[in-house]
């Protein structure tokens, strides 16, 4: 692994465990429950990070198939999903998402990472490296909001271990 894509790595590892500890106890029930008529819920949060992770992927190279059947594809908001992905099925597809990335990011070299990005972040590093850090404190932000989901549905806290 090149020195600099250690702490893109890192970052990685990191959030992927918090992600899959913000879904360990997780049912289907609670996963769609809203604490308001103005919030979403754990299971949208949760398809919405596996969803940027695929796009982070497949930007890298990664072939991953369609998401959850192409089910969210269109959504931008809560009131248009029709049917929220099991915990199951968000889970896998974090998997799968998440080893893609690690196996791609390792390869990355600093010309690519001085590259383009597919998309401009608020960073200002606005070279393809920034943006993979921008998309991994996305993750954070979103893993936050997780973990206090889960507590305020009465789970335990989001261990970090």
């Amino acid at each position: 692994m090149a020195p600099t894509t250690h702490p893109l790595a890192a970052m990685l590892k990191l959030n992927t465990r918090l992600f899959e500890r913000c879904l360990d106890g997780l049912d289907d029930a609670t996963a769609v429950r809203r604490p308001s008529g103005l919030t979403n819920n754990m299971a949208l949060v949760a398809a919405h990070l596996v969803d940027a992770r695929y796009f982070i992927a497949r930007h890298l190279g990664a072939s991953l198939g369609p998401l959850f059947g192409g089910a969210l594809d269109e959504v931008t908001s809560i009131e248009q999903v029709e049917e929220f992905p099991a915990v199951e099925e968000i889970r896998g597809a974090w998997e799968l998402a998440s080893n893609a990335l690690a196996a791609l990011i390792p390869t990355l070299g600093p010309e690519e990472l001085g590259g383009e990005p597919p998309v401009q972040s608020p960073s200002s590093d606005s070279t393809l490296g920034g943006w993979i850090q921008f998309m991994m404190l996305h993750e954070m932000y979103h893993i936050g909001q997780l973990a206090f989901l889960r507590r305020l549905f009465g789970l335990a806290a989001m261990r970090w271990s």
